[in-house]
Parts: structure tokens; sequence; C-alpha cells
């Protein structure tokens, strides 16, 4: 089961409330696996991949 930072449960609340819908996708261990997680979210939303916000807290990412 993932786990959650201990911010995260209440930031997601507060988007909630504020009727910003979330999708979440965890690390993967292969950058196919990751992209078809995020191609799954743009065809269930249709949201433009240039609308969407990614955050990374992996060393080797924010260098990259």
């Amino acid at each position: 089961m993932p786990s959650l930072y201990p911010d995260v449960k209440g930031i997601l609340y507060a988007l909630k409330d504020k009727g910003i819908d979330v999708a979440i996708a965890s690390r993967s261990s292969t950058p196919e696996i990751a992209k078809t997680i995020l191609d799954k979210i743009h065809n269930q939303t249709k949201i433009p991949y240039i609308d969407m916000l990614f955050f990374d807290d992996e060393h080797r990412n924010i260098i990259a």
C-alpha cells in the first residue's frame, strides 16, 4: 500500500473542496509504465499534457 507524506492528505482534501480535479500516478521503475499511466490519465480526462503539473522529489529527476 502506498504511503503519503504527512501534508498530502490535507492538500488533496483542500483541492477537492475547491472543485479542482486531481489524478495521481505514483513512481514506476520503468519509463514505459509511467508513460502508459500518463496516457491513461490524458485519454480519460482529455486534459492536454501542457496543462498538467508534474511534481517529483526524487533527486535524480530534480536535476534532470
